[in-house]
């Protein structure tokens, strides 16, 4: 059985990743941690074990050389994929924000998104700005104190 807890934290700092992309158009991505559980559990090297709950906050400031027709019209993924004009744009890294977290029991978490892959559709959103399609991961670091690990033999 699992014994699940919340452990409350404070947000030291958050930033923004930027990417400008091929097309001339701005990717901001943030992290955002909402909660923190601890599990009950240890890893193999004795370091307790947490979930997370988080979101991540997208967003892209087009050129207005890209915009088109505003629509309401929701789409669904397999739409996007299939109206990909730009696939797998090139982007260079304007910056990458570390966002750092302390828990009340001690421990510190750094998580920075990073941007991996993102495509341009034909489609476009109720401001008439380019639907993107886009995929970014966290990259985390934790320092757990070291009374909080368990005693591996």
């Amino acid at each position: 059985m699992v014994i699940e807890r919340y452990i409350d934290f404070e947000t030291k700092h958050e930033d923004w990743s930027e990417y400008k992309l091929k097309d001339g158009s701005i990717l901001k991505a943030r992290f955002v941690l909402i909660k923190v559980l601890d599990e009950g559990t240890y890893d193999e090297r004795g370091n307790p074990v947490y979930s997370v709950n988080s979101t991540n906050a997208v967003g892209i400031l087009a050129p207005e050389k890209l915009r088109g027709k505003p629509t309401e019209e929701k789409y669904s993924p397999d739409e996007l994929e299939e109206s990909i004009v730009e696939e797998d744009m090139e982007f260079d890294r304007v910056k990458e924000g570390w966002n750092t977290y302390e828990l009340k029991n001690g421990v510190k978490a750094s998580v920075k998104l990073v941007l991996a892959s993102v495509s341009r559709t034909a489609k476009f959103d109720a401001r008439g700005e380019p639907i993107y399609i886009f995929n970014v991961q966290p990259l985390i670091k934790v320092r757990i104190p070291r009374e909080l690990r368990k005693k591996t033999k």
